[in-house]
């Protein structure tokens, strides 16, 4: 199983930029109401940890934390 992430050296400092992107754009969905401090903090524990999942684990979990995400069709016809 191959994980998404798997950072080594200059890899390091994109990963962490990507990190940081992500998170501020779910940071702004927060602000505007679209998505509740709990779907924040858990969705930004699932960026930090992105290298633990496969791209299928991962989905899952956003599935987990955002139930009527687009994400699940995708799951549900893989």
């Amino acid at each position: 199983m191959t994980n998404i992430s798997q950072s080594t050296g200059e890899n390091k400092k994109i990963d962490m930029k990507i990190k940081l992107k992500f998170k501020r754009e779910y940071e702004k969905l927060k602000d505007e109401g679209k998505i509740t401090e709990k779907e924040y903090k858990q969705i930004c524990e699932l960026i930090e940890d992105i290298g633990k999942y496969s791209l299928r684990e991962f989905n899952e979990k956003i599935v987990e934390i955002f139930p009527n995400s687009p994400v699940k069709e995708l799951i549900e016809n893989d």
